[in-house]
């Protein structure tokens, strides 16, 4: 089965990157990761589409006009809204809201391919891991705050939060692909971060200048992001091959 993944980051895209067998580096578009590898018998088609709404837009229309993929699997790090979503917690979208910037009255919903959804969901549960399944929320910022993140929760029912999944799913759409979204809690709704939106630009390029002076500014908050991120990403790499090694021609 050809699979596209989508993830957001440098770091997402090389831990699953990591995952794959016989790598190869494709070059569609300049400044766009891309590359494709296996995992067993699948072929996974990666791209990594940067960070933000805007960057996820225009990724994933490109990336999906070159791929010859079946299905869309959205794969990486999200903020934990709800008091029941934990750190390192696996989180599955049902359905995923976008909320435009400065308009908060505007909601914009999207559903994740209720067939794909429900086997990936049935195929990790009989792998005995504990998986969330719910609403997600994309916005254009980090929510760093955890009142904001619980305020999230109570209005909108959602688990977790992220920058580009709302975006990929319309592209992936518009295309008759069957996509979904499963990320990992990396930070959850008991605690701030540091000011993340603060070292980012309107393309969602990370100044490191900037990070390093907020973290000098939040060392605590800093230090318990970092710790979190590391335990994220690990739990990430032990889920990849259950989630990616899945027979996936059962669908079809």
């Amino acid at each position: 089965m050809n699979i596209v993944v989508f993830a957001a980051s440098d770091l997402e895209y090389n831990t699953v990157k990591e995952t794959l067998t016989n790598w190869k580096t494709n070059n569609y578009y300049e400044k766009m990761l891309a590359g494709e590898g296996y995992l067993g018998e699948n072929l996974v088609e990666l791209f990594c589409t940067k960070m933000g709404p805007k960057n996820a837009t225009e990724s994933s229309f490109k990336a999906l006009e070159k791929s010859k993929g079946k299905i869309v699997l959205i794969i990486g790090l999200a903020g934990g809204l709800s008091l029941n979503s934990h750190q390192n917690d696996l989180v599955i979208y049902n359905d995923c809201y976008f909320l435009e910037e400065n308009q908060s009255d505007q909601i914009n919903k999207i559903n994740c391919d209720k067939k794909l959804t429900n086997f990936l969901s049935s195929s990790l549960q009989s792998q005995n891991i504990n998986i969330l399944q719910g609403y997600g929320i994309t916005l254009s910022k980090v929510v760093c705050q955890a009142q904001e993140k619980l305020l999230l929760s109570k209005k909108y029912n959602a688990l977790a939060v992220d920058m580009e999944s709302y975006q990929i799913l319309k592209a992936a759409k518009e295309k008759q692909l069957p996509a979904t979204v499963l990320r990992v809690i990396s930070d959850d709704a008991k605690g701030d971060l540091p000011d993340l939106n603060a070292t980012m630009n309107k393309n969602g390029d990370v100044n490191n200048l900037k990070v390093i002076w907020q973290f000098a500014k939040h060392p605590i908050l800093a230090a318990r992001f970092l710790v979190n991120l590391n335990k994220s990403i690990s739990r990430l790499k032990t889920l990849l091959p259950k989630i990616l090694g899945g027979n996936f021609q059962e669908l079809f």
